[in-house]
């Protein structure tokens, strides 16, 4: 198992030290970056939702950990998250080890440093051996400094505009709600499962909410994916469940209605609603802002409730 480990840290560390990593890699790979924060406006958009209080299984999107920990924050008690990339997994395990282990203040001085070995080593106890070994590893074979400016999204933490933006899209990042989760926290069931959702997957149970966040950015083939793969998921909503794809946008400029940038926010949207409604009862629907992204600075989200 460590050979395996110490193996993602050597493939990561590769990513590190390639300045161009960017440029040459436009999808996820099973190993990739790590992202420090998350971007989306994750807060927003589970309050327009108003999921009901007894809802508490989701199928979310792994990436830095942040929608996670939102979850969590918000009473979820069965959350599987899900990534192409191994090393997410990495990350959240980090995170979950410092909100249990940290003060407010310590987390964030936590995510705004590049981490030491000691540091690591005093959240040993409450991390898995495996993530454990991969930041010793890692650290091993890397600057501090050169593995932290490797993380996407660091310089959300840094930039103040780019911090009112991260304090606004996940409510744990505010001092009293932080406290929240930290309590939280042992009363969630949090498993990571390495899975590329489009391909085959077998779901062992049903969800009360399925995220994908931007994955669909990553998905050449979208019709294929509404017709062939999207179906599979919505079978895995419990009755009542809602699955949220985001960042529609880029589809509604790209994929979809390439002629209607021009037009109206609400009208782009209406076409989205519109392409997805020969796959299923679209009965429900929501809007978010989103990070800085999307026409308007608004991104284009479509939620999908199960009857």
């Amino acid at each position: 198992m460590l050979a395996n480990i110490k193996n993602e840290a050597l493939q990561s560390s590769l990513i590190i030290a390639n300045p161009s990593y960017d440029k040459h890699h436009t999808t996820y790979q099973n190993i990739d970056k790590m992202m420090i924060v998350g971007g989306d406006n994750f807060h927003e958009c589970l309050d327009k939702l108003n999921l009901p209080e007894d809802y508490n299984r989701a199928l979310c999107v792994c990436g830095s950990g942040d929608q996670v920990l939102e979850l969590a924050y918000r009473q979820f008690s069965n959350i599987t998250a899900f990534d192409i990339n191994k090393i997410s997994r990495h990350i959240l395990n980090l995170k979950l080890a410092a909100i249990r282990n940290f003060t407010y203040p310590e987390y964030l001085n936590f995510l705004q440093n590049p981490f030491t070995p000691d540091q690591i080593a005093t959240l040993e106890n409450s991390m898995s051996p495996e993530t454990f070994a991969y930041f010793n590893y890692l650290l091993k074979m890397n600057k501090a400094s050169a593995i932290y400016n490797s993380f996407c999204t660091h310089k959300y933490l840094t930039n103040p505009l780019a911090k009112s933006f991260l304090n606004r899209n996940f409510s744990f990042y505010q001092e009293r709600e932080y406290y929240t989760l930290k309590q939280n926290l042992p009363n969630s069931s949090i498993t990571f499962q390495e899975m590329n959702i489009f391909e085959p997957q077998t779901l062992s149970q049903s969800y009360h909410l399925i995220y994908f966040s931007n994955i669909l950015l990553f998905q050449n083939d979208f019709p294929n994916f509404k017709t062939e793969i999207l179906p599979n998921y919505l079978n895995h909503l419990a009755p009542g469940g809602i699955l949220v794809l985001d960042y529609l946008h880029h589809y509604a400029g790209k994929t979809i209605m390439s002629d209607c940038l021009s037009q109206e926010y609400d009208l782009l949207y209406h076409k989205i609603e519109t392409y997805f409604s020969d796959v299923v009862n679209l009965n429900f629907s929501v809007k978010s802002s989103g990070f800085g992204h999307g026409i308007k600075s608004d991104d284009l989200v479509l939620a999908i409730k199960k009857n």
